[in-house]
């Protein structure tokens, strides 16, 4: 257990040894989305991860594909939602993991051979996963449940819905400040947090373009407080070129850009993305996984 380990970490040469350990072991956590593992080799203890991109991205179902993967691994997950209900949420995954389009939840179109699958495996799900959803506002909430529930890994979506009990505070005082709460709580904690942020514009010049780090809306904070940046960059999308599917149409494509990365490389990777079923998964064929950024 990682707290019974760093008790005994008292002089520099304890340090450098439980280092040593630490490394021939790997980082605690490994993503469920096998290009993320090749260079970032997951997540670790005391680390903050922003998940940012521009509005309709996918954001939200990448931060909930990953946190069924982490689930799927037998640990404990707490989603803090500043945007949707838990019942929403609830409904993303259903459909992620019954590939039951996400469109048929809101308009009723579900049959009963449909709603008994979505019923055993929510039964199921609900019986295997330690998935714990929360509707919250303000970072002391996050803070209190960190508390109650000792969650492995924790997920804001997203920042700039977060309020702060302090009044008169612009928008930048409030976002930093909050980034700031989020990563005290993974460093004091030795938690896990991924928090998704917003972009400000995706247009420059009138021309679509790809995100790059100034694009994290409203605080410098956001990219100074986190180890790990990466951006859900699904291209199609901006240029209105995604059609209503059905389900059954070929994957899009969706990139995941690592922009930061305080212990190795930057990179991007494509993912098949179908956003009718929340879902994400590695591309089919292995030749089109990882290019590296420059």
């Amino acid at each position: 257990d990682y707290k019974e380990r760093v008790e005994w970490v008292r002089t520099l040469k304890d340090l450098f040894l439980a280092t040593l350990k630490k490394s021939s072991e790997g980082v605690a956590y490994k993503f469920g989305l096998e290009p993320l593992n090749k260079y970032l080799g997951g997540v670790d203890y005391g680390e903050t991860i922003v998940l940012g991109g521009y509005t309709s991205q996918g954001k939200t179902m990448m931060a909930l594909q990953m946190a069924t993967d982490f689930a799927e691994k037998g640990l404990k997950v707490l989603y803090c939602t500043a945007e949707m209900t838990p019942i929403e949420t609830a409904r993303r995954i259903l459909s992620n993991q019954t590939e039951t389009n996400i469109m048929d939840f809101r308009k009723g179109n579900i049959d009963d051979y449909v709603k008994t699958r979505i019923k055993q495996a929510g039964e199921a799900l609900g019986d295997n996963w330690n998935i714990i959803i929360k509707t919250v506002l303000y970072t002391s909430e996050v803070k209190q449940y960190i508390q109650k529930y000792d969650p492995d890994i924790i997920f804001i979506d997203h920042l700039h819905n977060m309020d702060r009990n302090s009044k008169g505070l612009s928008d930048y005082q409030r976002v930093t400040y909050n980034m700031r709460d989020l990563q005290t709580m993974a460093l004091q904690n030795k938690k896990v947090i991924f928090v998704l942020s917003q972009f400000s514009r995706h247009k420059e010049d009138g021309n679509i373009r790809e995100p790059k780090l100034s694009d994290l809306r409203d605080s410098g904070a956001i990219e100074e407080k986190a180890n790990i940046v990466m951006f859900v960059y699904w291209k199609r999308r901006l240029q209105g070129k995604v059609e209503p599917r059905k389900g059954g149409d070929p994957p899009e494509k969706l990139e995941i850009i690592v922009a930061k990365n305080r212990d190795g490389s930057i990179f991007r990777t494509p993912l098949d993305f179908y956003p009718e079923y929340c879902r994400i998964s590695e591309p089919e064929y292995d030749d089109e996984l990882i290019e590296e950024a420059n």
